[in-house]
């Protein structure tokens, strides 16, 4: 009897220091995701700004194909094309101003997504006969803030 037994403590859990390095994983991944989320997100919103061009684009077109017009004359209110449009008259959540001069359609997105501007420019088609419409990427701010991308 002059034997001690010498019981081993089993270990239950987690160090500190495993939990302080999976603290500081999570750290980093969050602060890697959460910029990029933020960016898709307001991608995701700026589409509503790109969608609201297609009521200007269409009656546009129309016009132009019926040959009632030449693209400079292309204006908000004429043609069935709709008149300018402020944030107190549409019902949108991000969009300040849209309207349409001489063939282009210029959209202007509110404080919600840094008042980027869209500006899209009709040019004739080979053919003559419709219109082809392209981002003018000088006059474009959306293009720099990576909400859209330059079609050419």
């Amino acid at each position: 009897m002059g034997s001690k037994q010498i019981r081993s403590a089993k270990q239950s859990g987690f160090t500190l220091i495993e939990l302080m390095i999976v603290i500081a994983i999570m750290g980093i991944l969050a602060a890697v995701s959460i910029p990029i989320y933020e960016t898709f997100r307001m991608r995701a919103q700026f589409a509503e700004l790109i969608l609201a061009t297609t009521q200007y684009k269409a009656p546009a077109e129309l016009a132009f194909q019926l040959g009632q017009v030449q693209i400079s004359d292309l204006d908000s209110g004429s043609y069935g094309i709709p008149e300018k449009l402020t944030d107190s008259e549409n019902n949108s959540t991000y969009i300040s101003s849209i309207e349409m001069l001489n063939g282009k359609i210029e959209v202007t997105a509110n404080s919600t997504l840094k008042n980027a501007t869209y500006v899209l420019e009709a040019s004739a088609s080979s053919s003559g006969q419709s219109l082809i419409w392209k981002t003018d990427n000088a006059n474009s701010s959306c293009v720099s803030l990576g909400l859209c991308a330059p079609v050419n």
